[in-house]
Parts: C-alpha cells; structure tokens; sequence
C-alpha cells in the first residue's frame, strides 16, 4: 500500500466517523438519551480527532504545495474548530449562567 492509497483509506475513514457524530442514532423521549447522543457525539469526535492528526502526519509525506497536503490539513482545521466552538459555547454558558453550568 502507497501513501496515496493510505492517505485515502485515512480521509475516507476520517468522514464517516465525522458524519456519524451528527448523526442522532437514539429513539424514543427519555431525558437521559440526550446525554447519551451527547456522549456518542463526543467519542465520535475524539475518533475524528485521531483520524484527522492522522491525516495531517499522512500529509507531510506529500510534495509541499500539493492538492494532498493540502487536503490532508483540512479534518484538522475542522476539528480544531469544533473544538473552538464547544469551548466557547461552554464559556459564554458560564457567563451568562453561572450556577446551572458546573456550579453548586
């Protein structure tokens, strides 16, 4: 297998475990299948963050400047940020909700 082939294999793996983060796989109307899909969502996007950090190692096999490496740096933008906007979602909660969001 080729670097091209893996690269691939990586990207292909890489977007369908990000697509499947979204994807609500619950049924039914219990209060706790939120905090399950929640968990899903970020185990999920943990893998995606592997995959990505994969990607971007991946790419540095490519020829500087090329459509590979380029693309190879994509999921990891993506992820970082997700990443960025989960923080800034729980701290804009914290300001405007102190006591509902890990407080007493």
């Amino acid at each position: 297998m080729n670097a091209q082939t893996t690269f691939r294999i990586v990207l292909l793996l890489w977007t369908v475990i990000f697509i499947a983060s979204f994807v609500d796989f619950g049924s039914g109307g219990e209060m706790s299948l939120g905090v399950v899909s929640a968990w899903k969502f970020a185990i999920l996007q943990i893998l995606a963050a592997v995959l990505a950090v994969t990607a971007w190692i991946q790419g540095r096999r490519f020829d500087y400047g090329s459509r590979q490496r380029a693309a190879s740096r994509i999921p990891g933008i993506i992820e970082l940020a997700i990443l960025i906007g989960i923080v800034l979602f729980v701290v804009t909660a914290q300001v405007i909700a102190p006591g509902l969001v890990g407080g007493r």
